[in-house]
């Protein structure tokens, strides 16, 4: 009997919502549940490199990328704590089929993440590795390339460099207004703005950027 995989997914309003963090050791079954289906997936899928957990339907933060020595790694939970240069990339997403963008990413970033047995690691990437794994931390965001990547067809790659980069630079100004506009909405919103806040606290809290004094001991008073 021929292995069922699923399909994945392209609804772009599913994927355009942010996945919740998975205790894998209160849902261990569940999570190396996850695991298989994204690996048999990424298996009979020789293109495609990496998939999230939202890609098959399943709201949790997780992905698999596939090394170019044909290791498939999890990721679970994972987060970006540091980051270094900037370059632009190409991109495509088996979730937006047949279309492809220019996306600005790192040239190296520091990440945190648990493996599926729960534990937590710390590793830099880089090159390629380092793109696909922005584009997957994108992803459980609920960010897709077509929301931060500047679109390209045929026609782009004839024009002539001078117009390639007259484009580029338009769009690159385009994403910093955005930018502007986004973080005037979060300080002018209070909700918005406490998530914000707790968000760049975790992640300082995890690049070792602040740090947690320890308590101190409550004695008590001898009789």
């Amino acid at each position: 009997m021929a292995k069922y995989v699923l399909k994945i997914s392209t609804d772009t309003d599913k994927l355009s919502e942010r996945s919740e963090e998975i205790n894998v050791l209160q849902r261990r079954g569940e999570a190396q549940s996850i695991v298989s289906d994204l690996k048999d997936t990424l298996k009979d899928n020789v293109d495609v490199v990496a998939l999230a957990a939202p890609q098959l339907g399943h709201d949790d933060r997780i992905f698999c990328i596939k090394f170019s020595d044909g290791e498939i790694r999890t990721f679970v939970n994972p987060m970006i704590t540091k980051t270094e240069g900037m370059h632009l990339a190409r991109e495509t997403s088996p979730s937006l089929p047949g279309r492809t963008f220019i996306t600005p990413r790192h040239d190296r970033i520091l990440a945190k993440y648990q493996k599926p047995n729960g534990y937590v690691e710390e590793n830099k990437f880089e090159g390629v590795v380092a793109e696909v794994f922005e584009q997957m931390v994108n992803l459980l965001d609920g960010i897709l390339l077509s929301d931060i990547g500047l679109e390209i067809d045929e026609d782009f790659d004839k024009a002539p460099e001078e117009i390639q980069t007259q484009i580029i630079e338009m769009w690159i100004d385009s994403l910093k207004k955005r930018n502007e506009e986004l973080q005037k909405e979060i300080q002018e919103d209070p909700e918005l703005k406490r998530i914000d806040d707790a968000i760049k606290f975790m992640a300082g809290v995890a690049s070792g950027e602040i740090t947690l004094e320890k308590p101190e001991e409550i004695k008590e008073d001898k009789k």
